[in-house]
């Protein structure tokens, strides 16, 4: 909620709970601990009845990052490209950020007019997407260079895409959907917006790099692999299908409703993703 580190450690013992080999994990706006730019500047929002020591703040990334972490399969990412060759042989590349427009004094924010995911005349971020140059699957140069990124995780979503709130406004973020639109990820999952919990499918133009038809139809040849409990408390997309650089599969996987119960289900997605080299 705050980023106690009573709330970190409840997290990080979850995470390690889980049987997955990997645990891809950003923060987000809620999470003031693991900014210390905004700690800085911000010491006692949010309930806070002292200044964040640097103590805390040591103790509340390592949380993320120590042995014991790694050890787990705990990946913590801020933002930017990193590449895993995964146990089946697969190679995963992806872009991660945590970072959201400025709303009311939250953590990781940027104002709403700066362009942090595109280099442009006007804006060279650290950080930028990459590209997708075809419609192909990409080759293991185009992997290790950085240019076929299949999967995107922010904490936010992008404009237009599952990101209206309770009011009828779309919040996403203008830049971050142009960066969508050039790298074509096979999945772009993110949350933050809590009422916009959801997925789609997009279909991308070749000829004008924008969006042809939402919400394709997704196919559930796999849904008998899941156990009847899964059926009932996740939702599934089979993705296996997705070209990349054709089509994306977008997920707002938020768990918690406007009134911050975890209520919404969590997603289970199939991707084919390329061979490593």
């Amino acid at each position: 909620m705050t980023g106690k580190l009573s709330e970190h450690k409840r997290a990080v013992a979850l995470l390690k709970s889980l049987p997955a080999p990997l645990k891809i994990v950003i923060p987000g706006n809620h999470d003031l601990t693991l900014d210390r730019a905004y700690c800085s500047e911000h010491p006692r929002l949010y309930e806070w009845d002292h200044d964040h020591t640097e103590e805390e703040l040591t103790e509340a990334i390592s949380l993320y990052t120590n042995d014991e972490a790694i050890k787990a399969g705990i990946v913590y990412l801020v933002e930017g490209t990193r590449s895993f060759t995964l146990a089946n042989g697969a190679q995963m590349t992806v872009y991660a950020s945590a970072y959201t427009p400025e709303f009311y004094d939250w953590a990781f924010p940027y104002p709403r007019d700066l362009d942090r995911f595109n280099n442009s005349e006007s804006a060279t971020p650290s950080n930028p997407v990459p590209s997708c140059d075809s419609e192909s699957d990409p080759g293991p140069s185009d992997v290790y260079a950085g240019k076929a990124v299949n999967l995107m995780i922010t904490h936010g979503p992008p404009k237009g895409v599952l990101d209206k709130t309770a009011t009828g406004q779309d919040v996403g973020c203008e830049h971050l959907m142009r960066a969508v639109q050039r790298c074509k990820p096979l999945l772009h999952c993110f949350g933050h917006i809590h009422e916009g919990s959801g997925s789609k499918r997009m279909m991308w133009s070749t000829a004008n790099n924008s969006v042809l038809a939402a919400e394709s139809n997704t196919r559930m040849q796999n849904y008998d692999l899941l156990s009847e409990q899964q059926r009932m408390f996740v939702g599934y997309i089979d993705a296996t299908n997705i070209r990349h650089g054709a089509e994306t599969a977008f997920v707002n996987a938020s768990i918690m409703n406007l009134q911050y119960e975890p209520v919404q289900k969590p997603w289970i997605v199939d991707l084919k993703l390329p061979k490593a080299p």
